[in-house]
């Protein structure tokens, strides 16, 4: 019998059962994001995609690396992402107007992330939604790679407690049925925050992702891992990205 704080004994034991560093494949389609007046919103964003994940690896590993690899950078590598010629916007509303992405904008963006990946490598960052979440235990032992949702004490729940969250580095990724509206329209984003999403872009922790497995709909996600996994890559062509292999391997030490 196995004992789990999911709400799903048969997936916490599957999830369980696969070893440190197994190759995951998930067919699932995404949440979406909501845009437009109330009453009249539309989504979207929501693709059906297969994504190839490794799970497994320790989350700090990626802060860490990702925060070594954002000090590494060199004036000229920052000033050659200024060139590119991002902009940004200042205001709100009508008022808004588009402005250059400027090296100084760069410098605070890099000064913040710098202090978010310190703040997660010490257990004090506050901009974390882990309080909401616990790891998966199965049969007294945590599994590394899977979270489950334990509540929002302040109502509003994203999921149904017991809820598991698959968390790994996405090394491929297929759209298979594009979502019907469209992808989710571009913000109107301050420059600062532009310079921040293109900087992180750049880093391990870009590829760290999460993936509700609601069990309550039946056929919402196909899941395989190891042999399995690569079968469904070759069926449905996945390419993996060399690149992200080796990041996650890496990811996986220690």
């Amino acid at each position: 019998m196995t004992t789990t704080n999911s709400i799903s004994p048969v997936l916490a034991a599957n999830l369980a059962s696969a070893r440190k560093g197994t190759f995951t494949s998930l067919i699932i389609r995404k949440e979406g994001e909501e845009r437009g007046a109330a009453g009249n919103k539309t989504v979207y964003g929501d693709d059906l995609v297969q994504v190839v994940i490794i799970t497994g690896f320790r989350y700090e590993n990626l802060v860490a690396r990702s925060r070594d690899m954002l000090a590494a950078m060199t004036d000229a590598e920052v000033d050659a992402l200024v060139a590119r010629g991002y902009t940004g916007w200042q205001g709100r509303g009508a008022k808004a107007v588009e402005v250059p992405v400027t090296r100084a904008d760069f410098d605070a963006a890099r000064a913040e992330l710098t202090d978010s990946f310190d703040k997660t490598l010490a257990g004090t960052n506050e901009s974390t939604t882990d309080h909401v979440y616990e790891p998966l235990v199965v049969n007294g032992e945590t599994v590394r790679g899977s979270r489950v949702y334990t509540g929002n004490p302040n109502g509003q729940d994203a999921a149904t407690p017991g809820t598991v969250y698959l968390q790994g580095l996405k090394i491929g990724e297929r759209v298979l049925d594009a979502a019907p509206n469209g992808p989710v329209p571009a913000s109107q984003s301050a420059a600062k925050t532009v310079a921040k999403n293109v900087l992180r872009s750049r880093l391990p922790v870009a590829r760290y992702v999460s993936y509700k497995l609601d069990t309550s709909t039946p056929g919402a996600w196909l899941l395989s891992a190891g042999g399995a996994a690569v079968a469904a890559c070759d069926t449905n062509g996945v390419t993996l990205d060399a690149d992200r292999v080796n990041a996650a391997v890496e990811a996986l030490v220690g």
